[in-house]
């Protein structure tokens, strides 16, 4: 390309200088070169546009690689804290099909370009390395997803576990308050019938018997007495005025 358009120019200044001479150009010659040369200026024009645009398809997928990295560097920070993401890294590693498609298109274009072929060949092995890393992560946070559901499956085993231990216990407690309440009443009447039948003790007007009959009667509010307080201990708090009107009624005797 170089060779012809310094031809050209040669050309077209062997032309200008013999304008400038004096000399008489014929117009069809004269034609025929500006004509070429306008070729050669569009040709040029066209591949510095073509390059320029090669260039920011080459500086974009840079831009994309970095950001790629940034990505990772991340996740990567994630997996170590244990919150990593599977959705995440799919979508990085969708971006990398993307760059390497892009790196294709570029290839299609770089067919008489050895500098270009030489920065495409760069770029594949950086999209390779990153390919390698971004699958490795991707390893990575699939093992801590696995660990982590395992985990939450045996927390909730777990929790199943102590609620039906809980629900045991609590049966069982209310089983025993209900078995303690019912004996707190078993004993409270105990407590009733050694009462009255301290009431229901006789009269006697003979003094020896008297004694007898009295000691009798202390020892049924004793009894009774006792009873109350065991029902009053297992919760039947009722027992507690009657512990109070048997004590009376012993101090009495």
């Amino acid at each position: 390309m170089r060779t012809v358009k310094n031809s050209v120019i040669i050309a077209l200044v062997t032309l200008l200088s013999a304008c400038n001479n004096g000399d008489t150009v014929p117009k069809a010659e004269y034609d025929d070169v500006l004509a070429e040369y306008e070729e050669l200026r569009q040709t040029t024009s066209a591949t510095q546009k073509a390059y320029v645009k090669q260039a920011e398809q080459v500086d974009s997928i840079l831009v994309a690689l970095s950001k790629i990295s940034g990505k990772a560097a991340a996740i990567r920070l994630d997996v170590e804290t244990g919150t990593g993401k599977l959705t995440q890294v799919e979508q990085i590693q969708g971006n990398i099909e993307n760059i390497k498609d892009r790196i294709d298109e570029l290839e299609k274009l770089a067919s008489n370009n050895a500098a270009l072929k030489k920065i495409i060949t760069g770029l594949k092995k950086v999209v390779e390395e990153k390919d390698k890393e971004i699958s490795q992560l991707k390893k990575q946070v699939q093992e801590q997803n696995k660990k982590i559901q395992e985990q939450d499956r045996t927390i909730a085993e777990q929790t199943g576990t102590i609620n039906t231990q809980y629900e045991t216990i609590l049966q069982q407690k209310q089983s025993l308050e209900q078995a303690v309440k019912k004996q707190a009443v078993m004993l409270y009447n105990a407590g009733v019938a050694f009462e009255n039948l301290g009431d229901d003790s006789p009269e006697i007007k003979r003094k020896k018997d008297r004694e007898k009959v009295d000691n009798l009667t202390k020892e049924m509010y004793q009894n009774a007495l006792q009873y109350y307080k065991e029902a009053y201990a297992a919760g039947y708090t009722a027992a507690q005025t009657r512990i109070t009107a048997v004590t009376r009624k012993i101090n009495l005797l």
